[in-house]
């Protein structure tokens, strides 16, 4: 499993976009190395994320409540070590505030390079590592608007860029460059900045043109060539059934042209028999006629 899949989470909200509340501010999900064990709404005001074994009942998210058989030891060793967790809280100006309650060292990690455009609050140093027992702004919506206000005047906005802010990521116990190597650690999905992208750069949705390699160059000329000769096969059957069709209706219809012609002929025969007799009548007249005058 690649960190650069995870990024179907975004796409997994967005397609749910009309199923989900207009409470719900925020999408969070457990992660135990390269495996996602758990997902949860954040709907209270206030939620807190520690190691009990309660899993999620709409307050509280207990890391050790979820089921996963291929838990590896480092994953143990970290949940048991959570204790106290920390609480999360997203106040009126739509900054998420958090909260360090457990012994356990805690890191706040950006999704991607920590150098590139993120929304994490200023009073998180570089490490990420959170202070105990001090609130701190895991997400700056005023940060956020003015990286949304940048990336708009650029020539080709990037969505996807904006999109990745408003994951946040949070790790148990130990700090690593790569997430999907940490024993145990969270996402946090700003749906409410989410939802500013959204209104903002409305996804656009095009058909990505199919790719051929040059190699398939061959066996695409032999599929041509099948298809043109199928092609000429069912054309050959349908001329024969069409002209098979002719035959049949030119055998029904052959005894009415029969009778048809026979009409005629009867008819032309009897204007040549009256044609006949005009001429032999218009000749007995003519020479009549002739006597009479010597």
């Amino acid at each position: 499993m690649h960190l650069y899949r995870n990024k179907d989470h975004i796409q997994e909200i967005l397609n749910k976009w009309e199923q989900i509340d207009d409470e719900i501010w925020a999408k969070i999900i457990c992660m135990e190395l390269n495996r996602r064990v758990a997902k949860a709404y954040a709907r209270a005001p206030v939620i807190t994320v520690n190691g009990s074994t309660i899993g999620f009942d709409g307050y509280r998210v207990g890391l050790r409540g979820f089921e996963n058989p291929k838990r590896e030891a480092c994953t143990k060793e970290a949940l048991e070590l959570i204790n106290d967790g920390i609480k999360l809280k997203m106040d009126e100006s739509g900054n998420i505030l958090i909260k360090r309650l457990t012994k356990c060292e805690v890191f706040v990690k950006p999704w991607g390079d920590r150098k590139l455009s993120n929304s994490i609050g200023k009073e998180i140093d570089e490490n990420g590592k959170l202070e105990m027992e001090k609130a701190s702004i895991l997400f700056d919506m005023k940060k956020f608007h003015a990286n949304i206000g940048q990336e708009l005047k650029c020539a080709y906005p990037d969505r996807k860029n904006l999109e990745s802010q408003c994951i946040t990521c949070i790790a148990f116990g130990a700090d690593r460059p790569d997430l999907l190597a940490i024993p145990s650690w969270i996402m946090i999905i700003n749906v409410v900045a989410l939802e500013l992208v959204k209104c903002k750069l409305p996804p656009i949705r095009h058909r990505v043109p199919k790719f051929v390699s040059i190699f398939d160059v061959k066996s695409m000329q032999k599929e041509l060539a099948a298809k043109i000769i199928d092609c000429d096969e069912k054309h050959l059957v349908h001329f024969e059934e069409k002209k098979e069709s002719r035959i049949e209706e030119t055998k029904k219809e052959s005894p009415k042209l029969k009778e048809k012609s026979d009409e005629q002929e009867k008819k032309l025969l009897k204007i040549l028999v009256k044609a006949d007799q005009d001429k032999d009548e218009s000749q007995k007249t003519s020479s009549s006629n002739g006597k009479g005058k010597i």
